[in-house]
């Protein structure tokens, strides 16, 4: 479909204007999915995965949630049956503004005119959020739920959000389901305990605040690698999320400083974890270079935890981050993957991790090796800053010198932006 649009609105041709008379009305239609609807998770639920449709729709030269969100209430509005109403107070509770005003609206004309209520109209829109929770690997730290509890005239329910921080604290999956918080919680924890996770309660402002910026995360990034339920109950979840509190604050992890960071690479090199490589023959500053690319990966490219070092960080590093960024000579790609071992029993010794989860993270580094050492020779896989690390190398530069390398920058800028790569 492509209706074309004018200075004045839209002009539709008159095959596209029964095309999306059709399409509402298979709409329409159907509303007996949630006709008897008992909790109003089911009707939002509905709502959410109904906008979605128009959410990810692209017309050309039209806006596509004007034409069919926009489209569809009107056409509700004027079609005044049952299966209207339904689909009107449904989007009421969940559309954006000012869709949701005018579903809405259009819904009460429609009782005015003597049009019956569904059962459930007094339901959805009025939950109000109650405890809120997250629950986290203190380990891996790959990522945390951010669960909020709510109940009402709907009856009690749960929405949680997963949050990625091997992908900038992206929210990369959600789930709602119709159980009371606290219930859900125990019921984690029970299945929770060998896994080693944890769950804190937080306030509705500081998991407003993660939500918030998840989602901002998720929706500045071009093709996420997101599951279709982001996309499906996004509608709903940003309805509740109208309903948390203001002024929470995502809690920040702390930085290191170049000072801290140059204690932590001279700790790691005299360490007894490094000391059998540089027994074995391996030169001092070479294992210190290498150590600086995985302090800068775990502490600038993901988040959570200081010196954590997962089994998913091990393969991101391996398979993508380092075959980007690392420049390596054939010395330093043969060692990187011994240092890597040892970074992560340096560093896993550090936080006091068990043992076992240790040699988990390990063990992925020998999983992942081979593609390492593929990837890195490649310089189609190579990242700008990569190709700069290597004009850096041949004037002579140590990337780890920040001074030094923004001096180059500034140069290089000053005189015309010339192409050092």
């Amino acid at each position: 479909m492509t209706p074309k649009g004018t200075k004045g609105g839209l002009r539709l041709s008159e095959q596209e204007r029964r095309g999306l008379e059709d399409i509402f009305d298979r709409l329409l239609s159907g509303a007996a999915e949630i006709a008897t609807a008992t909790t109003s998770l089911e009707v939002e639920a509905w709502a959410s995965t109904l906008w979605d449709v128009f959410d990810r729709q692209q017309l050309v030269g039209a806006d596509a949630v004007k034409v069919m969100g926009g489209g569809l209430i009107a056409h509700a509005g004027r079609d005044r049956s049952p299966a209207s109403l339904i689909v009107l107070r449904s989007l009421a509770s969940v559309a954006p503004e000012p869709y949701r005003t005018k579903a809405a609206r259009a819904a009460d004309r429609l009782v005015a005119s003597g049009a019956p209520e569904p059962t459930w109209a007094a339901l959805p829109g009025a939950q109000q959020p109650t405890r809120a929770f997250v629950q986290l690997d203190p380990v891996d730290d790959d990522g945390i739920t951010v669960m909020v509890g709510f109940d009402g005239p709907g009856g009690p329910d749960t929405v949680g959000v997963y949050i990625d921080f091997n992908l900038g604290r992206m929210a990369k999956d959600v789930f709602i389901v119709p159980t009371p918080i606290e219930e859900l919680r125990d019921l984690l924890v029970t299945e929770a305990v060998a896994e080693g996770t944890e769950f804190r309660e937080v306030a509705l402002s500081e998991a407003a605040a993660w939500w918030t910026e998840a989602f901002d995360t998720t929706d500045g990034t071009i093709d996420p690698p997101i599951g279709d339920d982001v996309y499906r109950l996004r509608a709903l979840i940003d309805a509740r999320l109208v309903l948390l509190p203001p002024g929470g604050n995502v809690p920040d992890a702390g930085e290191l400083d170049d000072t801290e960071r140059d204690e932590l690479l001279d700790g790691f090199v005299v360490s007894s974890e490094a000391r059998h490589l540089i027994d074995a023959g391996a030169d001092p500053e070479l294992v210190g270079e290498l150590a600086f690319h995985l302090l800068n990966f775990s502490l600038d490219y993901v988040y959570g935890q200081r010196l954590r070092f997962s089994p998913v960080m091990v393969e991101i590093f391996c398979c993508s981050w380092a075959p980007r960024k690392a420049l390596l000579d054939d010395d330093g790609l043969d060692l990187l993957p011994d240092v890597l071992r040892s970074w992560i029993s340096f560093a896993g010794h550090r936080r006091g991790i068990p043992d076992a989860r240790i040699n988990e993270a390990i063990e992925a580094v020998d999983r992942y090796e081979p593609t390492l050492r593929a990837e890195s020779g490649d310089e189609a896989n190579w990242g700008p800053a990569k190709l700069l690390a290597r004009s850096l190398k041949a004037e002579g530069i140590d990337i780890t010198d920040s001074e030094a390398v923004q001096h180059f920058i500034d140069r290089v800028n000053a005189a015309g932006g010339i192409d050092v790569l």
